[in-house]
């Protein structure tokens, strides 16, 4: 056991030279007690099986700074010393704590995280025993695709007068339904909508149904969320046709529309309106004025169609751009997986087959673990606990990653 000095950085200490870490990455503990950071080799018998470091007193504990501000994503080898067990692991950003995680690490386990923001900093603290926190084969960086949280925003306003509405009642034999695009390298986390409603009585119940797209018309539902009555505002704002202009706006349970590298990806947004008269003439605002990816559609005759391809829908989705997690040699073609957030099932579909998909909690536990061999399948997640996961796919020798979400 080697004492390092107060910070082990790129610059060089007692335990390595200058150069031998990587730049963008600081170790240092939080200076209760003197400050100490420490290196263990595997041969010091401490239990480790590679080199770790840490804090070095057991009031201590490690903190983890990335002073470059471009980094969203890390993992590590974690061990507490002399019996230690749960490790409390505290995640900043530049808005302050993000997420406080509890880690077994009685043995050496694997930790990874992925944010949606900057990562700042991380703190390792054993709570209940006080004992020295140790890391190894740290890895630390950014996820392609650079996505920010908040920055998902598509909107198509209403410039002129109202010139027509498409029917959206619930009980009507019609529906409508706008596309969303989910821009290149990112998904698009969708957690609130606006709509522009004309109904002869205040709204009372929303269903949104969310599908995928088939060669620029609503496909296959994919999900939904019925029955939401709460509305963040139901402002009148005009009239037109005999009929109040309603522009609603109300959450929905974050649901994340799936992207991709290189490519945007286009799903479909329906909405069956209810209302105080349970009317069937409610109509969902359209204009000719502005258009974005594909005109409104319509479901008519049983079939979804255009019933004006110079139409849209006055709407605005609004969420989080999250990072598409992917291995550059995501090429697995066609591969796709739907829903996500996911209740039971996870359904997979790709224009080659699929040999194996293997799902890991954040602490790099494999969870689930199935042979496939046919290009659509399915994975039961029922059994999962809600949160965070990360899906390894291969098919024919290529490998991708993707997060899943469990609700």
């Amino acid at each position: 056991m080697i004492q390092c000095g107060l910070i082990i950085s790129n610059t060089g200490d007692s335990c390595f030279p200058a150069g031998e870490i990587l730049p963008g990455i600081e170790i240092t503990a939080n200076n209760a007690a003197g400050g100490q950071t420490v290196y263990i080799d595997p041969a010091a018998g401490f239990g480790n099986t590679i080199p770790m470091v840490g804090s070095n007193t057991f009031t201590d504990y490690t903190i983890i700074n990335f002073p470059n501000n471009d980094v969203n994503s890390f993992g590590f080898d974690l061990i507490a010393l002399t019996g230690g067990g749960n490790v409390e692991v505290r995640i900043f950003g530049d808005s302050g704590l993000i997420e406080t995680l509890s880690v077994n690490a009685t043995s050496q386990t694997f930790f990874g995280y992925i944010a949606s923001e900057i990562v700042t900093s991380v703190e390792l603290e054993d709570l209940t025993l006080g004992n020295v926190e140790l890391i190894g084969m740290l890895a630390f960086g950014q996820c392609e695709g650079g996505g920010n949280p908040g920055d998902c925003v598509e909107s198509v306003a209403q410039v002129g007068a109202t010139e027509d509405g498409l029917n959206c009642a619930i009980n009507a034999a019609f529906g409508a339904s706008n596309d969303i695009t989910v821009p290149a390298d990112n998904s698009f986390v969708l957690n609130q909508i606006t709509a522009n409603i004309l109904s002869n009585g205040d709204i009372t119940l929303v269903n949104v149904l969310y599908y995928n797209d088939n060669a620029g018309l609503p496909g296959t539902q994919l999900d939904s969320e019925m029955g939401i009555s709460t509305f963040v505002s139901d402002n009148i704002v005009g009239n037109a046709f005999g009929f109040d202009i309603h522009e609603i706006v109300f959450d929905v349970t974050p649901y994340t529309f799936n992207g991709e590298m290189g490519n945007d990806v286009t799903y479909w947004i329906e909405l069956e309106v209810d209302n105080t008269a349970a009317a069937g003439g409610i109509y969902w605002e359209v204009t000719t004025d502005d258009m974005i990816g594909n005109p409104i559609a319509l479901f008519d005759f049983g079939v979804w169609q255009y019933f004006d391809p110079t139409y849209e829908g006055v709407y605005t989705w609004t969420g989080d751009c999250e990072p598409v997690v992917s291995t550059e040699e995501d090429t697995i073609v066609g591969f796709t997986f739907y829903p996500n957030p996911a209740v039971d099932v996870i359904y997979l579909q790709a224009d080659t087959t699929i040999d194996t998909v293997e799902i890991y909690n954040l602490l790099g536990q494999k969870v689930i673990s199935q042979t496939i061999g046919s290009n659509t399948s399915q994975v039961d997640v029922s059994g999962l606990s809600t949160g965070t996961y990360l899906m390894n796919v291969s098919s024919e020798g290529i490998m991708s990653t993707h997060k899943v979400v469990k609700k």
